[in-house]
């Protein structure tokens, strides 16, 4: 404040409380600021803490569901009224049907057993279930056909080399390749002994192989002794010359219905030293390859078959049928395992008479034959064909009760199909021949 000329400072007092002030230092009364659990001794602590529950008489909820990705089967394609029955069955199986088990391609899981003793998958929640069918019906993938063969001109046999060839070392095949050095020149570029113009230039064993192939025509004998010379040679090749060189083989094995155990041989010689070819050949050739050898190998052509499927291309149907008759009699289970890499190609096109008896002899439930009838109606005539087989799995199952036949026969009659004699005469000797039965059934005829 302001006295004349003068400034004046006062003081400020503050006036006492009675409280100690607030501070953020340890002081040396500690002892009230701790808890009374603190004072205790760690023994103490460690007797005042609570034993653990003891659960063990609890029964825990622990369901065994197999991998979507390791089931076998064929015709089943799960979709959300399944999900929605098995969900809100009682015993919460799959169709709510405790009888039915779900088979896998593992030939040691306990899962695969068929015998009564087995118990069904249960699938405790519908979400779970609802992830379950997504990923199982992602294994019906789409597929495209092979493209149509094209016709190609025969080849020009007007080079030097074509005519030094037919000339004069006619099944001579190794003098041929040593008289124009296919060995040598295939073995410096091997070995990086050549310049790139060289290598343009340079005549082959890939070279001598096309000039042998194109002169040796439709001689059956000159095919196959040309494989066993080439065979153990196929060291001598690039790997796009040995994609190129299975592609002509495997076509002319096909043509000339000769060489099956010789090209066999060399696809798994080269398997041998170049593990990827084989599988990064183009969709045509692993289709002539699986046609091919199927009878000899049935294995191999699978392989063949499974390459084409993960490319997302289908098979042909003649390789497809070819390879299920080599099978020959296999137990339900087995044909059922065998077959299941081919779930895609039954979704993308009719089946063959093979593939359907086939698919036909793995049901084992009549949830399956529901599937199958389903599938079928995009097939009306297969299903016309087939009306009779159907029902005669229906009576092997057990299940051929009124309310399937009559099932049964109302798909048969929205497809416009026509009751066939033999379904005719099943359905009225179960009943009897009953008139009213006979008078029901000639409706559909």
């Amino acid at each position: 404040m302001l006295r004349g000329k003068y400034l004046v400072r006062h003081s400020i007092r503050t006036k006492s409380t009675g409280f100690s002030p607030i501070t953020f230092t340890p002081t040396a009364n500690q002892a009230r600021h701790i808890f009374e659990e603190e004072k205790l001794t760690p023994e103490e602590n460690y007797a005042a803490v609570p034993d653990k529950p003891d659960f063990s008489s609890i029964s825990k909820a622990h369901y065994r569901i197999i991998n979507p990705e390791d089931v076998a089967d064929l015709v089943t394609k799960l979709n959300t009224n399944d999900v929605l029955v098995s969900s809100l069955s009682r015993s919460r199986t799959l169709y709510g049907d405790t009888s039915y088990r779900i088979k896998s391609l593992n030939t040691k899981s306990e899962i695969n057993e068929l015998e009564p003793k087995a118990e069904p998958t249960i699938f405790p929640y519908a979400s779970i279930l609802f992830g379950w069918k997504k990923v199982y019906n992602q294994q019906i993938k789409p597929l495209q056909d092979l493209e149509p063969v094209q016709k190609t001109e025969k080849p020009r046999l007007d080079s030097k080399f074509h005519k030094l060839f037919t000339d004069s070392h006619h099944h001579k095949f190794e003098e041929f390749f040593i008289d124009t050095r296919a060995f040598r020149n295939s073995d410096l570029n091997s070995n990086g002994g050549t310049s790139l113009l060289e290598l343009r230039e340079a005549f082959t064993v890939e070279d001598a192989s096309n000039v042998v192939l194109d002169c040796i025509g439709d001689s059956k004998s000159s095919f196959l002794e040309f494989l066993n010379f080439i065979i153990p040679n196929i060291g001598y090749f690039r790997i796009e010359g040995l994609k190129h060189f299975l592609s002509r083989v495997s076509k002319l094995s096909i043509e000339l219905n000769a060489g099956a155990a010789e090209l066999k041989t060399l696809v798994e010689a080269i398997d041998a030293q170049h593990k990827k070819v084989i599988s990064i050949l183009d969709s045509r050739t692993l289709n002539n390859i699986a046609l091919a050898v199927t009878e000899l190998d049935p294995k191999l052509s699978a392989r063949m078959m499974k390459y084409m499927i993960d490319d997302s291309v289908c098979p042909s149907e003649m390789a497809v049928e070819k390879f299920i008759k080599s099978l020959g009699s296999l137990s339900r289970d087995q044909t059922l395992r065998e077959l299941t890499f081919l779930k895609p190609v039954l979704f993308h096109r009719q089946p063959g008479s093979n593939f359907f008896a086939a698919v036909l002899h793995t049901i084992t439930n009549i949830n399956e034959v529901n599937k199958l009838v389903i599938f079928l109606k995009r097939y009306p005539g297969l299903l016309a064909q087939e009306q009779t087989s159907i029902y005669k799995k229906i009576e092997e199952l057990g299940a051929c009760t009124s309310l399937y036949i009559s099932q049964f026969l109302k798909v048969l009659k929205t497809s416009d199909i026509k009751l066939s004699n033999d379904l005719f005469q099943a359905i009225a000797s179960k009943y009897d021949n009953s008139p009213r039965i006979v008078a029901a059934l000639s409706q559909l005829i």
